[in-house]
C-alpha cells in the first residue's frame, strides 16, 4: 500500500514494532 511517504512511514514504523514485539 503505497500512497503517501509519510502515511507509508508510518504504517511501516507500526508494522515492524508490532512484528518486533510480537
Amino acid at each position: 500500500m503505497f500512497v503517501s511517504n509519510t502515511f507509508h512511514i508510518d504504517t511501516i514504523k507500526d508494522e515492524m514494532y508490532m512484528y518486533i514485539l510480537n
